[in-house]
């Protein structure tokens, strides 16, 4: 059998492989590239749903690339994060052919997250071998990270973090080839700047980054090897604050210095991420990172959460045996204290410590196994009567029990981490079943089908992001975030009235976050909103709503006064009773419309029962133990539950409905 792909061993104990012929190293890595492409790529289309960050980053790609004629809006880029992720997500669409090669824009972007998830689990794969010289240890760390449900389902999306990671691991494998030149520092340090680019909180692991430096520098140019990985990483950075100083957009409006005018800032924006939700964090174990955060990432994948600190733990005692697993403490601790720090932590934040993790607990198992077999092969080791070493031969006896004494404690930490995910392995089975057979993307696809079908082209369409590319043939559409609190939309476009409003797809996470009281202008436009149409798939739903507002009071005489609400100077409303004659009157037919109407959220008495989640619980099951419908229990408890009800965790409390039930 003849391939073009032949893998390099890495370690210098093994032979080289030989020409024209396929090594074992290929043929495993392959086969865990196969692995990967199965798990990562089967039904991404259809779960999880398409997240409203996917579909930002999409239209900033967009924006970068396609023709200024399009007619769509483009909002102001505030440095919510930095470019190069849409910038590279953008390039892909115009290489595969435009943003709807495989259906949709948001799928076009799976796709190119599935061939980043690829070319990092090859590069992990490389890099374990290069560590221990084990295909073994090379694939257990590239399954490990292939197989992580909490992977599997964050990963999948188009997100910033797995287009981080890429650059991340990019950024290693130049430090890991046969003696390392300046060349290879100065291409690691361009692709770690790559990486803070994409997203920055990627600068948590600098520290690591450093020590991984030192560690693979040649000792005759250390300091100049340091030196230049430091200034070209700084100077990659440094394009992103130079691009805000060439906007006139570093200071904040009213500092010294700052550009005239109201405007956005890099350093404002900075501060009001480090200002969000703040909390005690990993000192306080009432905190959101450790009740909301851990515990979700726990139920969502038990070997992930608990070799987190056994890979951290375990790279510094076996880093004097292997010095580079220190730099992996230091990565993986680094991004910890980050996550841990008080502020906002989303679900998909801890992404880039999955590869790392992955690595750190296959090495630690390879040395393990090669470790004792090297203490047992050494026999000299003399006894007293006592069954202790005899220190009269020397003190290499007495270091070896201690390293046999290390070698058993970390032993016992693996069997430990592997217990726990054992004992949870129903997590396992219950995600790796949402993950491969739930569909919740039809609905939010088919209520961008009816807008197009159904919804005049001049109407004002508030949505979810996840459609800003999907419904451009609407050129008044708008993200609902942008209607609350960009100016330029709430004040000068809508002038703050809510009946410039026609339509609005709504989904779960919007109805949550408007009851919250987060978004009170678009609370206010859903309140004055009809359901004309609504879909919904394995627990997800997505609904159309028509903005109405109330009949005016009927009076004898001339017809009351109306103020007229304008859009780009032309009268769009009237004290409107009614809806322009070209725009539908009615709710779609019944081919097009989901018969069923949104659950209502509460029991007819108002009367509720608290029920704990126990494991292995579902909405249904615990509906028909209550005799109602999963619906009544997931509208009341959308704020715990959140948007998909098929991610519920053990030990979440419900209020489930006592009334009459459906």
């Amino acid at each position: 059998m003849q391939l073009p792909l032949v893998l390099r061993s890495g370690a210098r104990n093994v032979p080289t492989v030989w020409a024209g012929r396929v090594s074992w190293t290929t043929i495993i890595a392959v086969s865990t590239l196969v692995v990967a492409a199965v798990a990562h790529g089967y039904n991404m289309f259809g779960f999880p749903s398409y997240f409203q960050d996917e579909g930002v980053y999409q239209s900033q790609g967009w924006h970068v690339f396609a023709s200024s004629d399009a007619g769509f809006y483009s909002y102001t880029y505030w440095f919510d994060h930095p470019p190069a992720g849409w910038i590279f997500s953008g390039l892909w669409m115009k290489l595969t052919g435009g943003w709807y090669t495989f259906g949709n824009s948001l799928a076009t972007g799976r796709v190119f997250v599935l061939v980043l998830h690829l070319a990092s689990q090859l590069m992990l794969f490389w890099m374990a071998k290069r560590i221990t010289g084990s295909n073994l240890a090379a694939a257990a760390a590239a399954l490990l990270f292939a197989l992580s449900p909490y992977w599997i389902i964050q990963g999948r999306q188009l997100m910033l973090e797995p287009i981080g990671v890429f650059w991340m691991l990019a950024a290693m494998v130049p430090l890991f080839v046969d003696r390392p030149k300046l060349t290879s520092f100065g291409l690691s340090a361009i692709f770690f700047g790559i990486a803070i680019l994409t997203k920055e909180v990627f600068i948590a692991f600098l520290p690591g980054f450093l020590l991984l430096v030192w560690l693979r520098a040649h000792r005759d140019h250390l300091v100049m090897a340091v030196a230049e990985w430091i200034t070209i990483a700084g100077s990659t950075v440094s394009l992103y604050v130079l691009m805000a100083v060439l906007k006139g957009e570093l200071l904040p409006e009213g500092w010294p210095l700052a550009a005239g005018g109201e405007h956005v800032s890099l350093i404002g924006t900075f501060g009001f991420h480090m200002g969000r939700e703040s909390d005690g964090g990993l000192l306080d174990l009432d905190s959101r990172f450790w009740s909301n955060s851990v515990a979700h990432w726990f139920d969502l994948d038990p070997f992930l959460t608990v070799a987190t600190p056994f890979a951290l733990l375990a790279g510094l005692v076996l880093g004097f045996r292997k010095k580079v697993l220190w730099a992996f403490s230091l990565l993986i601790l680094g991004f910890v204290l980050f996550l841990g720090r008080g502020g906002v932590v989303f679900d998909f934040y801890a992404l880039p410590l999955v590869p790392l993790v992955a690595l750190v607990v296959a090495v630690t198992a390879h040395e393990l196994v090669s470790g004792g077999v090297r203490l047992l092969r050494r026999n000299d080791t003399r006894m007293a009567p006592n069954g202790f070493p005899d220190r009269e031969h020397g003190p290499r006896g007495a270091r070896r029990w201690a390293w046999a004494s290390l070698y058993t404690l970390v032993f016992l930490g693996l069997v430990a981490v592997g217990s726990i995910a054992a004992f949870n392995h129903e997590s396992y089975e219950r995600w790796y079943e949402t993950a491969f057979g739930i569909d919740n993307t039809s609905p939010q696809m088919q209520a961008v089908e009816w807008v197009r079908e159904n919804v005049p082209r001049d109407d004002f369409v508030m949505i979810n992001s996840y459609a800003l590319l999907e419904i451009r043939t609407h050129p008044l559409t708008h993200w609902y975030w942008k209607v609350e609190r960009d100016p330029e939309i709430r004040d000068d476009l809508l002038h703050k009235n809510w009946r410039g409003v026609d339509y609005a797809i709504v989904t779960p996470n919007m109805e949550e976050e408007a009851r919250s009281g987060v978004i009170p202008f678009v609370s206010e436009i859903m309140s004055h909103g009809k359901v004309v149409s609504y879909f919904s798939s394995d627990g997800y739903w997505v609904k159309v709503l028509r903005i109405e507002a109330p009949a005016p009071a009927r009076v004898s005489g001339p017809d009351s006064r109306s103020t007229d609400f304008r859009i780009d100077g032309q009268a769009k409303i009237t004290n409107r009773p009614a809806r322009p004659a070209e725009g539908p009157s009615e709710p779609a037919p019944a081919a097009a419309l989901e018969t069923e109407s949104p659950p209502a959220p509460a029991t007819d008495d108002g009367a509720f029962t608290v029920y704990t989640v126990a494991r292995g619980d579902t909405l249904s099951e615990i509906g028909k133990r209550f005799g109602v419908s999963w619906e009544r229990i997931h509208l009341p408890n959308l704020a715990v539950i959140g948007d998909n009800p098929d991610l519920i965790m053990a030990g979440q409390q419900f209020k489930i409905p006592t009334g009459t039930g459906q």
